[in-house]
């Protein structure tokens, strides 16, 4: 920092860190077994200079411009080399340059294991830049804010993608009918390490090239701000932004995404209907692709929106002449953009590099005869690709009711709209029967097209109470409880095809994913009066103790149960089983060996999908204590020092009383012998830290 005079000042700032993880599994996917493992290497550093001038007694202006990189290296750690004496034939020769073993993954009704390797050694670095500047101005019972901001990223990423393969294996092979005791016709769902045993697999994907393509993107921000004390007792919060969000590109125009309206169904090529290969110099290959920057197609790939307005007003009024009540409340619309995977992960799409999905097929030669082409899946965006927002609102009192008890009571809300969710746009009605899955496809000559579009909305809505004391024999606290329920279509980064029927998206409208129905949490910090009442070398060394702590009780999260195989017979996945009662009552449950009720689930019948809900299974409760005991010692002689030193001393528990919290459950639908509901994973267990400060 420094001030060049009363009126101008200047801060620079910069920061390097660095961190280095080592995870037991494969960093980011789905990988479950500690043979193979990654080392994250982040590298990050910051600089940001901002500069404040007092132009006069009511105006002042900040002016900020920052930038910041964030490199990322993931390696890939354990047993992910191909041994010597593997013979697996590869589609693409040569571009599984790491020589890694492909990823296994077995995602039958008996087993939920996999071995993923993913795309790693992967790297790729993010550079931002910023600038902004703020200007605030006094008049009269008006404080006025006016500001603009730009923001530039760039950002360096290999593809995701196995250029190694990726197996499926789900039971499908060993699975059908047989004759059981006593004459009768049974079915099984098959075993799929029985499959992997026999090398059959259900599906198999392979990454073509792992190129590192160049992401750019801008934004820019204009604000207006009025804090305005309207009456002594009411004071009024009135503010108006513009976003500019348009849509990231690739610097080289070096994406492409499927779009209906360029897809000619008499360009289809035609499909072999023996293993659903593409057969030789038929139709076009890249029929309905639409390249970024050319034939109309923009360079993000998408419609960008440039009409967008967020108000936002809040208040604060006491209308009683003690002025211990407040009335406030708010309302603000957000709009907020995309994280970016969506257009990262367009880039393997051909014609820049192309990832074949192959069905029922072999482990040693999952792509048959050398040069056979199979259709590719593609990851794509609606052009329309509406902008996602949020809009929150809140209404509620706050009220003192003594010198030091105050008590809040307020509503709180919100709404998305155009939120995002991923279906297969090119998934077969179902059921196939014995067709060959690729040539009963709505778009012939490609596989599964994840579509992402902003078309989903969500809300939540709860009820906040808390009360706050201080000073009551020693003791300040805090108490809150919130009463709130929160649904929606989709949950987390719907990169992926996270929709169970492309033609049924309303099935998806759940609990969120961090719906917790009722939290209470409670803080507090208590002198110990012990030894308060002596003076000299005995309260020194024996009084001034104090206790604190922070109480957490919350209901647990739901969660999803999952459904293996395909037994709508249309090569999908994400199925749920069929709900036949409640999951979540019942005698013998919510104990470690049967959380949930697994009688309230069935096996789906052929040619259909499951009819439970996402997300209507509730977890364990969080019942957590974490109590901390500190003494501080202070005047303690030290050369150069009128006050002295001082020393603390503090012994924390986290989870003081052990109480065994699960947070991890079999969710995979099968026979109880498999753990089919069982408990599987718990929160930490008792931990206990000493610690001293010294401070001079």
């Amino acid at each position: 920092d420094h001030q060049f005079s009363d009126k101008t000042s200047l801060m620079v700032h910069y920061l390097h860190e660095a961190n280095t993880e080592n995870l037991p599994t494969s960093l980011w996917n789905n990988d479950n077994e500690p043979t193979i493992a990654s080392q994250f290497i982040n590298d990050p550093q910051q600089v940001e200079l901002k500069l404040t001038r007092s132009i006069s007694p009511t105006l002042l202006n900040e002016f900020m411009v920052g930038f910041q990189r964030q490199p990322i290296n993931v390696l890939p750690t354990g047993t992910y080399k191909q041994p010597s004496g593997l013979t697996i034939q590869p589609i693409f020769p040569g571009t599984n340059t790491d020589n890694r073993i492909p990823a296994i993954e077995l995602s039958g009704q008996v087993l939920s294991d996999v071995y993923q390797g993913s795309s790693w050694p992967w790297d790729n670095v993010l550079n931002t830049w910023s600038f902004r500047d703020n200007v605030s101005k006094i008049t009269g019972n008006h404080v006025l804010t006016f500001g603009g901001e730009y923001m530039h990223y760039l950002k360096k990423q290999e593809l995701f993608g196995n250029t190694q393969g990726d197996y499926v294996f789900n039971g499908s092979a060993t699975g059908g009918y047989y004759i059981g005791a006593g004459g009768q016709v049974l079915q099984t769902p098959g075993n799929e390490f029985a499959d992997f045993l026999l090398g059959d697999a259900h599906e198999y994907t392979e990454l073509q090239d792992q190129t590192t393509p160049s992401y750019l993107n801008n934004f820019y921000g204009l604000w207006t701000g009025d804090t305005w004390k309207a009456r002594p007792s009411l004071t009024l919060d009135l503010g108006l932004r513009w976003e500019g969000m348009p849509h990231g590109y690739e610097q080289y125009n070096q994406i492409a995404s499927f779009r209906p309206s360029l897809y000619n169904a008499a360009q289809a090529p035609q499909i072999n209907p023996t293993n659903g290969s593409i057969v030789s110099g038929t139709g076009n290959l890249l029929n309905g692709m639409g390249i970024a920057g050319q034939n109309g197609v923009p360079q993000g790939l998408v419609d960008d929106h440039w009409k967008l307005f967020e108000p936002r007003i809040g208040f604060a009024w006491t209308p009683f002449h003690s002025q211990k009540t407040v009335i406030r409340g708010g309302y603000g619309l957000f709009y907020e953009n995309i994280q970016g995977n969506d257009l990262y992960n367009t880039a393997p799409n051909p014609p820049f590099s192309n990832t074949p999905q192959i069905f029922n097929t072999t482990l040693t030669n999952p792509g048959g005869v050398a040069g056979t082409v199979f259709p590719s899946s593609l990851v794509s965006l609606n052009p329309n690709y509406d902008q996602p927002q949020s809009q929150e609102w809140s209404f509620g009192f706050q009220r003192q009711l003594n010198q030091a008890t105050v008590f809040s009571l307020m509503y709180v809300g919100s709404k998305g709209t155009h939120e995002q969710i991923t279906s297969n746009l090119n998934q077969p009605t179902a059921p196939i029967g014995s067709a060959q899955i690729n040539a009963v496809r709505p778009y012939v000559g490609w596989a599964n097209i994840n579509w992402l579009e902003n078309s989903t909305n969500s809300n939540y809505n709860s009820l906040q109470a808390s009360l706050r004391f201080a000073g009551w024999h020693g003791l300040t606290s805090g108490i809150s409880y919130t009463y709130s329920h929160c649904l929606s279509y989709s949950n987390g980064d719907a990169s992926g095809i996270d929709v169970q029927n492309a033609y049924n998206i309303s099935a998806e409208y759940s609990n969120c994913a961090s719906d917790i129905r009722q939290m209470l949490v409670f803080n507090y910090v208590y002198s110990l009066p012990i030894f308060s009442h002596t003076t000299g070398i005995t309260r020194s060394l024996l009084g001034g103790w104090q206790v604190s702590g922070v109480t957490t009780l919350y209901s647990g999260n739901p969660f999803s149960v999952s459904y293996s195989g395909d037994p709508a017979e249309c090569g999908c996945s994400n199925y749920r089983p069929d709900l036949v009662g409640n999951p979540n009552s019942g005698s013998g449950i919510h104990t470690a060996g049967e959380w949930f009720n697994i009688a309230a689930f069935a096996a789906v019948p052929t040619g259909q999908f499951g009819n439970s809900a996402p997300m209507n299974v509730r977890g364990a409760a969080v019942n957590d204590w974490d109590v901390s005991l500190f003494k501080n010692f202070s005047a303690i002689p030290f050369p150069g020092s009128k006050e002295g030193a001082s020393l603390q001393f503090r012994v924390e528990f986290f989870n003081v009383f052990n109480t065994v919290m699960f947070n991890s459950f079999n969710t995979g639908f099968g026979p109880a012998s498999s753990g089919f509901g069982a408990a599987n994973g718990t929160r930490d267990p008792r931990e206990m830290q000493l610690g001293a400060k010294f401070m001079f």
